[in-house]
């Protein structure tokens, strides 16, 4: 899958494309959706299967507060994406510029003159261009006079509800990990690299693989029963995904400890697949205290 994140410098795509928009935060199942949509008809009109986000989400640009956190980095989100097949994922840097852009002006310059959009499919409620003016009706008049169709795809459900973000931002949020890989049809998960830490679990009987968050807000906080995908291959276990107010902490990390595991990850890229919320960070007076509830954690983890 190509990454462009200049549209200038990449050039105008021969052929045409086929193209879905949208931020794809957490890639749950209506985004799931647009993808396939878009891989249907890149294959069958021999067009370029394209997909095209947003760096920074625009959400995050106007509310820079640590409560506009996202469900996945922008790493995790090309890695997922790969999985699919696509030909491309556009990343448009998204500014005041960008922001400024009329609605008329984003279908003019970057999905007909860039893009050489043939089909586009959209989300129901999806809005763009300065002050969400461009919608359905718009598009439609564009593709008209441009010569690319346009399908707003229905609404995607799961568990009885509408797919989205937000839903899916609440369900993290309450602990409803079950709920939430509905969602997305899979658990959720968080990957990074593996880091040497101060080896505190080790000596309490607890190796953990970390993984720093890089001061990232995370849409999740506790301890969980876990599913960690390694290069070997995947391992139950328990992880915490906290600040270790325990032993002073103070950086946002996430600690996994893997059962029947005993191999070196130190600098492998790691995949935690939260399965059940065990309970949330607490705060302990000893370390005979903390090592107990780890004890139980790791019951609780082996039965859920």
């Amino acid at each position: 899958m190509r990454v462009i994140r200049d549209l200038d410098r990449a050039g105008k795509a021969s052929g045409g494309a086929a193209v879905t928009i949208g931020n794809f935060d957490g890639l749950h199942l209506g985004h799931q959706a647009l993808i396939n949509a878009v891989l249907k008809s890149a294959a069958a009109g021999d067009l370029l299967s394209t997909l095209l986000s947003f760096e920074p989400l625009p959400r995050q640009f106007f509310d820079r507060s640590t409560q506009s956190y996202r469900l996945q980095s922008t790493t995790e989100k090309l890695f997922q994406l790969r999985q699919w097949g696509l030909d491309q994922t556009v990343l448009l840097r998204f500014n005041q510029a960008l922001a400024q852009l009329s609605a008329e002006d984003f279908i003019e310059q970057i999905l007909v003159a860039q893009l050489d959009t043939r089909a586009l499919f959209i989300g129901d409620d999806f809005r763009f261009g300065e002050g969400r003016r461009g919608d359905m009706e718009m598009l439609l008049k564009f593709g008209q006079m441009h010569g690319f169709s346009v399908q707003s795809l229905a609404p995607v459900c799961a568990a009885g509800v509408r797919v989205s973000s937000t839903r899916l931002r609440e369900a993290l949020g309450s602990g409803y990990m079950r709920l939430a890989a509905d969602f997305l049809g899979q658990p959720f998960s968080l990957s990074g690299r593996v880091v040497k830490g101060q080896q505190l679990g080790r000596k309490l009987g607890y190796p953990t693989a970390n993984i720093p968050m890089h001061h990232r807000p995370c849409p999740v906080m506790g301890v969980f029963a876990v599913i960690v995908e390694t290069w070997e291959g995947a391992y139950p276990g328990v992880a915490s995904i906290g600040h270790r107010p325990a032993i002073g902490g103070s950086e946002l990390l996430l600690e996994a400890h893997l059962f029947d595991y005993s191999g070196d990850l130190y600098g492998q890229r790691i995949k935690v697949n939260l399965i059940e919320r065990i309970r949330a960070e607490e705060n302990f007076s000893s370390l005979d205290e903390l090592t107990e509830k780890m004890q139980q954690d790791e019951l609780q983890a082996k039965m859920a």
